[in-house]
């Protein structure tokens, strides 16, 4: 009885860990795209993942402009990951974008809450096309 409850409170105790994970990538997006409830231009984006005890926050910022904007996920695990593949993933609906993952170097990643405007898309039957943009870690 003692060790399955040891068992339960070291896995508890390595949930946070495992969440913790840092997350900075720096992408080159050829596209306009929205993050969160705000437009973003093409150009190159550093993403970084802000420590959270709740659900997990993203800074998104434009390289060039500096701009910044904040965008809530939930985190997303993938069993097999090649660690060393960083990659953000959109939801392409026509000619718009939608970011919907950000992978860094483990295999934890921030899978973003679709917005309104993509909820509805959804709602009204049109199909998403996965695009993928790769990142370099920083």
């Amino acid at each position: 009885m003692r060790w399955r409850i040891a068992v339960v409170l070291v896995a508890l105790l390595a949930a946070p860990l495992v969440m913790a994970q840092s997350l900075r990538v720096v992408a080159d997006v050829p596209f306009q795209f929205q993050a969160g409830l705000a437009s973003q231009s093409a150009g190159r984006w550093e993403i970084a993942r802000i420590p959270s005890i709740a659900a997990p926050m993203l800074q998104i910022r434009d390289e060039q402009s500096g701009r910044t904007t904040l965008a809530v996920g939930n985190p997303v695990y993938r069993s097999g990951f090649d660690p060393g593949e960083a990659k953000l993933v959109f939801n392409r609906y026509g000619d718009r974008y939608y970011l919907s993952e950000v992978w860094g170097d483990g295999v934890v990643g921030v899978y973003l809450t679709p917005c309104r405007e993509e909820k509805a898309l959804r709602m009204a039957g049109v199909k998403a096309k996965r695009t993928v943009t790769y990142a370099r870690l920083r």
